[in-house]
């Protein structure tokens, strides 16, 4: 398997061009043992508020780039509406910051209250309410196998399809393979959910189905993370490090595989090995 294998959605992503800042600092050499004036791309951020009719959902700080992305896939990773449920998604911008107002055709599902707004690394801060922090999560389907070695070419490749990344060094990834290990569709993001939540909305508004290859993230594998993912029926989800046992409890009561330590000579299958040809004896 060729490990840059590309998707023909990966080839036409444009990165924002107010999504970076470039700014002056002294780096210090330590072979040098000096100081030295350099030049660095710093990712910006932005407040973006979604609304779902005419009830605020969330406050978030995000990159400044796929507001409706983000839109659609908050509102399909919490629960609150279903793809078919989506009439239309309104982006406006003002001194305050971005406004993403979402028109549904059915009620909307049970939101989340939140208190304070969401930080770019949190995905439940402001949560009102204990009991909304911890969610049932649902299962996904059987079946969506893929070969370790396609899994392997996209986590290889995935370097080359973060622009954002390659300038500042500072933001997540949330990215879409097929099944024969092609990057398909890929978003960056300062926080890890606002990528997921990107991502998924992307995949819902290019028709490209969420359960089948797989969605790799170069963040931590939290639990929330894995419940995002298995409301849109993700059934394979690798990330860069380990996940956190709750999440592998969570990954395992969904009926996912949950793949973590992906490197590019190995990757660990810490649940949900058969989908990749593997059964433990």
């Amino acid at each position: 398997m060729n490990g840059t294998a590309l998707g023909p959605k990966a080839l036409t992503r444009n990165v924002d061009r107010q999504g970076a800042s470039t700014a002056t600092a002294a780096a210090w050499l330590a072979l040098e043992d000096q100081f030295t004036i350099v030049e660095r791309d710093l990712p910006e951020e932005i407040a973006v508020g979604i609304t779902v009719g005419k009830r605020p959902a969330a406050v978030v700080i995000a990159s400044p780039a796929d507001y409706e992305d983000l839109g659609w896939g908050f509102v399909l990773t919490e629960g609150i509406a279903r793809l078919s449920d989506i009439e239309s998604c309104n982006v406006t911008q003002d001194k305050s910051g971005v406004r993403v107002a979402l028109k549904l055709a059915a009620p909307a599902g049970t939101v989340r209250e939140r208190l304070l707004p969401g930080r770019s690394s949190c995905g439940l801060c402001g949560i009102k309410d204990l009991d909304q922090a911890i969610r049932a999560i649902p299962q996904v389907a059987n079946g969506g196998s893929v070969t370790p070695e396609a899994l392997h070419a996209a986590i290889v490749s995935l370097d080359q399809h973060q622009p954002l990344n390659a300038r500042t060094h500072a933001v997540h990834a949330a990215a879409h393979m097929s099944r024969n290990g092609c990057i398909t569709v890929v978003r960056e993001d300062v926080g890890r959910h606002n990528a997921l939540d990107k991502l998924v909305g992307a995949l819902a508004r290019s028709d490209i189905d969420p359960t089948e290859g797989a969605v790799l993230l170069t963040s931590r594998a939290s639990y929330e993370m894995v419940e995002k993912a298995a409301m849109v029926g993700v059934r394979i989800l690798a990330a860069i490090s380990a996940p956190s046992a709750l999440a592998l409890r969570k990954a395992k009561a969904a009926n996912m595989t949950l793949v973590g330590v992906a490197l590019r000579d190995s990757f660990v299958v810490f649940c949900g090995s058969e989908r990749l040809g593997w059964r433990q004896s």
